[in-house]
């Protein structure tokens, strides 16, 4: 009895919400294998009965309450969890998101107190080691064969490869950057060495600096591997902790950005602006060409 009237508060929920967006059909069937069929206005209007775009199917409570909530959360924990399934176009199922809600003030409020429990630093790695020391080959299934890029790749045409794209992001990176042969950069959050060894490929001195054990023995291996008279040097430590002699031409964030942009302190942007002042050459520039969330600092001196 619970779950049939959480099936009818989801299907109120979902005719309400859906019948006047311009969405694509689709099918959502619920644990008992009922199927209701949504359509918008204008296929209601034609008397259409358009073919489902994509199917949800609800496969127990916990996925009726989550596709109830609105939560786009609750229903991306549901579908890990195999409580929903969703069959057919996927970019049209996304497209629903503008329907969902993303506002967890509890837990942004638990971030900032997380680490003024535990400290940055053990807050930092815990998340780091939780996300990437997964086993590199699970990674190597998604990411492209000749770079393993882990952000935004960029495309010219819809028929460019996946490794073409790739190149494209670390060509226009480097370019940004005006780097030349003996240019020296720091990577951030270097991932799997994508940019690094790409830079150390046209003679730029490379440190890599990523809290990943894992990545750190796979960059260490990379730095053997240096080609074309390039170096790199992996470093197991964050930008806030890393101390240099030297001054780098150019400073390179790739996907991490959007990271850093949510460290729970209020300082972090401060400190973050602070620490790459000390440790680029005087007179660098911030770049004002980025690729979403993607930034570069580099120096007006280096030659390109």
């Amino acid at each position: 009895m619970a779950i049939r009237g959480g099936q009818q508060r989801l299907l109120s929920t979902f005719r309400r919400h859906l019948a006047a967006q311009d969405a694509a059909a689709f099918d959502l069937t619920l644990p008992d294998g009922e199927v209701h069929k949504f359509r918008n206005d204008n296929d209601v209007r034609a008397g259409s009965d358009a073919n489902p775009a994509f199917k949800v199917h609800v496969r127990n409570q916990r996925g009726v309450q989550a596709l109830m909530s609105l939560d786009e959360y609750a229903i991306a924990d549901a579908y890990v969890n195999s409580d929903i399934d969703v069959e057919g176009d996927f970019l049209q199922a996304f497209a629903l998101r503008k329907l969902f809600s993303d506002d967890h003030p509890v837990l942004s409020l638990l971030r900032f107190l997380q680490v003024l429990l535990t400290g940055r630093n053990r807050t930092d790695n815990k998340a780091i080691a939780t996300h990437y020391d997964l086993g590199n080959e699970f990674y190597w299934t998604f990411l492209d064969k000749r770079h393993r890029l882990y952000s935004q790749a960029l495309y010219r045409s819809g028929n460019e490869s996946l490794e073409e794209a790739a190149e494209n992001k670390l060509n226009y990176i480097c370019n940004a950057c005006r780097l030349g042969p003996g240019s020296k950069v720091l990577d951030l959050g270097a991932g799997w060495g994508s940019f690094s060894r790409f830079a150390a490929s046209r003679g730029n001195d490379v440190t890599m600096l990523t809290l990943s054990k894992e990545q750190f023995a796979y960059l260490s291996q990379l730095s053997t591997e240096a080609p074309n008279n390039g170096r790199l040097t992996p470093r197991l430590e964050s930008i806030f902790d890393h101390k240099s002699r030297e001054r780098f031409d150019a400073i390179v964030a790739l996907g991490v950005m959007e990271q850093s942009a949510r460290i729970p302190a209020a300082d972090a942007p401060l400190r973050y602006s602070a620490k790459t002042r000390r440790l680029c050459v005087p007179g660098f520039r911030s770049d004002p060409k980025k690729i979403r969330n993607q930034h570069v600092h580099a120096s007006p001196r280096v030659s390109g």
